[in-house]
């Protein structure tokens, strides 16, 4: 193989290989953990994931204490996002909602107290 031959074929190998780092997808995470409303003593009803184009309803279920744990997935892993916590009234007419600060990771647990936010426990 002669030597322009051999650089064409290394050129286009590695342009494939970069290629192929470039196009790979964003790793993606899940969140959990657990909100807690304890500001008039109000069930949780509902959890909004606010994650730019990813934003979505997470699942909530009681963890049997008062509060209940929330999940939700396919978030890039590293995106900053915050929840909107529904206390009180039913999933689909909240009595009040609270709001976490922004985070990024994966696994929070929240009470939300007075001033409609919630903070770390």
């Amino acid at each position: 193989m002669s030597k322009s031959r051999l650089a064409a074929a290394v050129g286009t190998c590695l342009l494939v290989a970069g290629l192929g780092t470039a196009l790979a997808a964003p790793a993606e995470a899940s969140i959990s953990g657990s909100v807690d409303c304890t500001y008039g003593n109000n069930a949780e009803v509902g959890v909004w994931v606010e994650a730019g184009s990813r934003s979505g309803w997470a699942s909530l279920t009681s963890n049997g204490y008062g509060g209940a744990y929330y999940s939700y997935g396919a978030i890039s892993a590293g995106t900053t996002y915050r929840l909107h916590v529904g206390c009180g009234g039913t999933p689909q007419q909240w009595g009040i909602t609270f709001y976490t600060p922004y985070v990024s990771g994966g696994y929070y647990d929240w009470v939300c107290t007075t001033g409609y936010n919630c903070v770390m426990s």
